[in-house]
């Protein structure tokens, strides 16, 4: 029998990545859902059989229907999944859109594999902002075999609507929390999620290796114009964690920029006030303070 890992895989977000590279040291013999199975599989560095997503628009739909390959790729696992689990990360997110988009993998999942068990582990849950939310995470969670949770608050909204779950903390964190800092060089890591001036920052350090981490390909746009810095998104797990191992100092506003800053560089700064709760709640807990410029 197979276990069935499920996420945002293939998406080139590297918080997303880091998940299942972990997850697949506690299953490694999973098959994966990847929406690009060769950068998935770069990215953790080692061969793992894979699936595409399950359809959740109308032309993830019309691809679903015109691929008879995706199809019997899906009913050949049918009977052979014991187990599907859902890793970790903010997958119901605060838009809709992602509520829908989990709610309808759910779906799927319970047509084809009506005997696996469905776990939940190291989850991220926004507050429903409407009845629409809150239906789909109680239609979602409401069978669920196991369930656990990533921070206090992600619990709290369960409980709110009647389902139990137990903290286990954030998958990444949890995983490289034996982790020891490495010594630092003269780096400073920036990384943002919207446009921002790092031209103090930068004058404040004039003799660091200036570096704008790209968290998901997106986040390149958000990199200081005309500078003499470097742009990157780590293509492999041993290139994000050895920049981050490598950092002097690290000043960001993505959750597991934050967390992998925190863990293995040698100082962590909040870029700015957090753009969510996650993120807020996270600095609380570790006294990440915001930079001073």
């Amino acid at each position: 029998m197979k276990t069935l890992l499920i996420g945002n895989f293939g998406a080139r977000n590297v918080g997303d990545e880091l998940i299942l590279t972990s997850a697949l040291e506690a299953h490694p013999d999973a098959v994966v859902a990847t929406a690009d199975p060769t950068f998935s599989q770069h990215f953790v560095g080692r061969q793992f059989p894979t699936i595409r997503p399950f359809p959740t628009g109308l032309r993830s739909f019309l691809r679903f229907w015109c691929s008879p390959k995706f199809r019997h790729e899906l009913w050949a696992l049918r009977g052979q999944v014991s187990a599907v689990v859902f890793p970790g990360g903010g997958l119901f997110s605060i838009r809709s859109r992602a509520f829908w988009i989990w709610g309808m993998t759910v779906w799927w999942l319970r047509k084809y594999f009506p005997e696996a068990e469905i776990h939940f582990e190291h989850q991220g849950i926004d507050r429903p902002r409407n009845f629409f939310q809150r239906w789909i995470l109680k239609k979602t969670f409401r069978n669920a075999a196991k369930i656990s949770v990533r921070d206090a608050a992600s619990s709290e909204v369960l409980r709110s609507l009647g389902i139990e779950s137990f903290l286990a903390g954030d998958r990444v964190e949890t995983w490289l929390s034996k982790s020891e800092k490495k010594a630092s060089q003269k780096r400073l890591l920036l990384n943002a999620r919207s446009r921002a001036d790092f031209s103090d920052i930068v004058k404040k350090y004039p003799d660091h290796e200036k570096i704008f981490l790209a968290m998901e390909l997106g986040d390149a746009r958000f990199a200081p114009a005309k500078w003499e810095g470097q742009t990157i998104c780590p293509l492999t797990a041993a290139e994000a964690l050895g920049l981050f191992a490598s950092a002097e100092m690290a000043v960001g506003e993505r959750l597991h920029f934050l967390i992998l800053a925190n863990l293995l560089s040698a100082q962590t700064h909040l870029l700015r006030e957090p753009y969510a709760d996650k993120v807020r709640a996270f600095c609380e807990k570790e006294e990440i303070q915001k930079a001073r410029i």
